[in-house]
């Protein structure tokens, strides 16, 4: 496959030159209905909503990001990609002066990137009635799991911009789901740069050894969650490793350009065998 003929899967819908939200009314009520809908609180929605502008930059090559300092999308205009980072925004307490939704500090580290996105493109899909192609399939599928395990708090939460309270869901598992979520942020902070840069793979200004990285943090993370949720139930985690199977046969946009990716990697080659790596590790002691 030519690599380059690959969708960009964070590309965004026509960029505006504006500072207000006045072209953008449709998105912003779809995010504050959406939010009322699951009875979640829209108190930093209502107080960001009046100082929260996009902004189209030509010096930056960033696409559709929101800046949680100056409560400002860059480059992005319209659609469920801007809807995407509105609810950014409805879980950014500018008050606290951190980075917002689920995201907090340990030892002056960010940990949670990959949960808020899993989060923030959850809710993109819920408002879109199921129109919206998922763009982080991995963080959400990792949401799902622990809100199988710890309910629709994490929502609740995570609108309030109170991280600290996500992560004390976790109870006894806090530590461990912690440095799970530690590598799965860098497994979504290097897939999100490698799409980005999905061209320029085989050209020689893309390692192949940040493509073996970022297979290694997938695996890692993913397996490690699987196990800390299945309590030691094999049942549960073949159910679990099942559906984390399942994702790469759909025909998602961002499921196909990371298994494009992964074909690149010297230590796995294709998606079914950093598969069959991961059943092994998994399952090892019971297969004895």
């Amino acid at each position: 496959m030519d690599l380059s003929k690959i969708t960009d899967i964070r590309s965004f819908y026509k960029k505006d030159n504006t500072d207000s939200t006045m072209n953008i009314k449709k998105e912003i009520d779809l995010v504050r209905q959406t939010l009322l809908k699951h009875n979640l609180s829209t108190t930093n929605f209502d107080n960001n909503i009046s100082s929260f502008r996009i902004e189209n930059d030509s010096l930056s090559n960033a696409s559709g990001s929101y800046d949680y300092k100056r409560n400002q999308v860059v480059n992005a205009s319209s659609g469920y990609d801007l809807v995407h980072e509105i609810f950014h925004m409805a879980s950014n307490d500018r008050s606290k002066n951190n980075e917002g939704g689920s995201i907090i500090k340990i030892h002056n580290t960010s940990v949670g990137f990959s949960l808020n996105e899993g989060i923030t493109d959850y809710f993109t899909y819920l408002s879109s009635d199921n129109k919206y192609e998922i763009k982080y399939p991995i963080e959400v599928f990792v949401l799902n799991l622990l809100r199988r395990v710890y309910g629709d708090k994490i929502f609740e939460f995570h609108f309030l911009n109170e991280g600290e309270k996500v992560f004390e869901l976790f109870g006894d598992k806090k530590d461990e789901i912690i440095d799970y979520l530690t590598i799965l942020d860098k497994f979504t902070l290097s897939s999100v740069k490698l799409s980005d840069s999905i061209a320029n793979i085989g050209s020689g200004r893309v390692s192949v050894n940040n493509i073996n990285e970022m297979c290694d943090n997938l695996m890692e993370s993913v397996e490690g969650i699987i196990r800390c949720l299945s309590n030691e139930d094999k049942n549960i985690e073949k159910e679990y490793f099942e559906e984390f199977k399942s994702l790469f046969n759909s025909s998602n946009e961002s499921i196909r350009s990371l298994k494009e990716i992964i074909k690149l990697s010297n230590d796995y080659k294709d998606i079914d065998t950093l598969l069959s790596y991961m059943d092994e590790d998994i399952f090892y002691d019971f297969n004895l």
